[in-house]
C-alpha cells in the first residue's frame, strides 16, 4: 500500500537505508556527511537551484530547467569534495519498499562516484550517448 511520508520520516528512512548500505560496504557516507533537502513538484527547480548554490555550485545543470523535469524524479544525489547531498521528493506516494529502493539507489550513486569512477561524472561517463531517456533509467545500474 502506498503512503505519503513526512520529511522527518523520509529522513529517518534515508538513514536506515544508509545504515543497511554501510553494513555491507562500510563507506565514509554518514548522516554527518550527507546534506538532505526536500522538494515537491511545484518547488523543485527553486529548491534545486538553492541547494546547488549553497552546497554544490558546480553541479547545477540547465536541463533541470526544462518543463516537467522534476515530474518523474524521486530523489537526486550530489557529490562534492567533502560532502554528499540528496534532494528527496516529498509529495508523491510510495510503499516503504519503494522508498528504501530509491534511497539505496541514490546512496549507490554517492558511493560509485567516489569509489568506482576514475574522475568525471557518473551520468556523463556511464549514461551519456545512450539518450536522455536511457540515462534516466540506467544511471543507477550502469556500473
Amino acid at each position: 500500500m502506498t503512503e505519503r511520508y513526512t520529511q522527518k520520516e523520509l529522513k529517518e528512512y534515508f538513514y536506515e537505508a544508509l545504515s543497511m548500505f554501510n553494513e555491507v560496504l562500510d563507506t565514509d557516507i554518514t548522516p554527518e556527511t550527507v546534506i538532505i533537502d526536500f522538494f515537491t513538484l511545484s518547488n523543485g527547480l527553486a529548491v534545486y537551484r538553492s541547494f546547488c548554490e549553497k552546497y554544490f555550485p558546480d553541479r547545477y545543470e540547465k536541463q533541470h530547467e526544462a518543463k516537467g523535469y522534476f515530474e518523474f524524479m524521486g530523489a537526486e544525489a550530489f557529490v562534492g569534495d567533502k560532502q554528499y547531498g540528496v534532494l528527496i521528493r516529498s509529495d508523491i506516494d510510495f510503499t516503504l519498499g519503494e522508498v528504501l529502493m530509491i534511497f539505496l539507489h541514490e546512496i549507490s550513486h554517492l558511493f560509485c562516484t567516489k569509489n568506482e569512477i576514475d574522475g568525471g561524472d557518473f551520468y556523463d561517463k556511464y549514461c551519456m550517448g545512450s539518450g536522455e531517456e536511457d540515462g534516466f533509467f540506467n544511471a543507477g545500474y550502469a556500473v
